[in-house]
């Protein structure tokens, strides 16, 4: 039973590996990456709950720090939202056409063969 469902389940995960929307969403998430990880990284430096971290941070760089890496925070989701849209639309566009180009080419070739076969 067990094999059944696992079987069922790695289908299932194909099928939605190989769908050409998930896949322009994967790469779209993949190339901002970068950006994620800096928003991460400067909201884990903002929030982190150790005093003797805050007390460091505010000696050499004075109270502004907070306000310097909250503005890079909320800067780089900003950013992330729209270049997130913009990167799945650029992906998904070239996966449909590069679907569509496999799709004509196939169809170009069977009208070759037929007519071949008329002639």
């Amino acid at each position: 039973m067990f094999k059944n469902f696992a079987k069922a389940f790695a289908n299932m995960l194909y099928k939605l590996s190989n769908n050409s929307v998930m896949s322009a969403v994967r790469k779209g998430l993949i190339f901002m990456m970068p950006l994620f990880l800096i928003g991460a990284f400067t909201s884990l430096l903002l929030n982190l709950p150790i005093p003797v971290y805050q007390n460091f941070m505010y000696n050499p760089y004075g109270r502004h720090w907070r306000a310097f890496l909250s503005a890079v925070n909320q800067g780089t989701f900003g950013i992330v939202s729209l270049g997130t849209l913009l990167s799945v639309s650029y992906f998904l566009v070239k996966e449909k056409k590069q679907a569509y180009r496999k799709y004509t080419d196939n169809n170009s070739k069977k009208h070759i063969c037929l007519a071949e076969k008329i002639k």
